[in-house]
């Protein structure tokens, strides 16, 4: 079955809201937030989940408004980085095809970031399916 790639761009989170795009790996700092975003068909959307209990599957929601969307924090770990909400939990995706969708996780699950100076950064879980944004609809999830 032949993956969709998308090239998601991390967005530094600041008091004002107002964000930086990151585009290298460099410029991600271990433990910091921050928020994932994607550009498609020229405009940028933001990724949403709640992330207040586990969850098997849940749809990741493209949000318009940095505002509306989650700040996650980015810990480097060997062979990756965790992705973890405020309370404790981390993000994560199915080993399977999971149209807009995302879990909610009490486990950490280690996410592969690839530079793309022209795309920004891809992200990728280590079962080879990717969070991006679906280019035709509001969410986030695996494909």
């Amino acid at each position: 079955m032949k993956k969709t790639f998308l090239f998601l761009a991390a967005l530094a989170m600041s008091v004002s809201l107002s964000a930086e795009k990151i585009t290298t790996l460099a410029g991600i700092t271990s433990g910091d937030q921050y928020y994932v975003g994607a550009t498609t068909g020229g405009n940028d959307f933001y990724f949403y989940v709640d992330g207040s209990a586990q969850t098997g599957s849940i749809k990741g929601i493209a949000k318009e408004d940095v505002a509306d969307a989650v700040a996650l924090t980015f810990t480097a770990v060997t062979n990756g980085w965790t992705i973890q909400f405020d309370n404790g939990l981390y993000l994560g995706i199915k080993n399977e095809k999971d149209n807009g969708a995302v879990q909610v996780m009490e486990n950490p699950v280690v996410w592969t970031i690839e530079e793309n100076t022209n795309k920004g950064l891809l992200m990728l879980h280590p079962n080879d399916y990717y969070l991006q944004k679906n280019n035709s609809g509001t969410q986030f999830g695996s494909y």
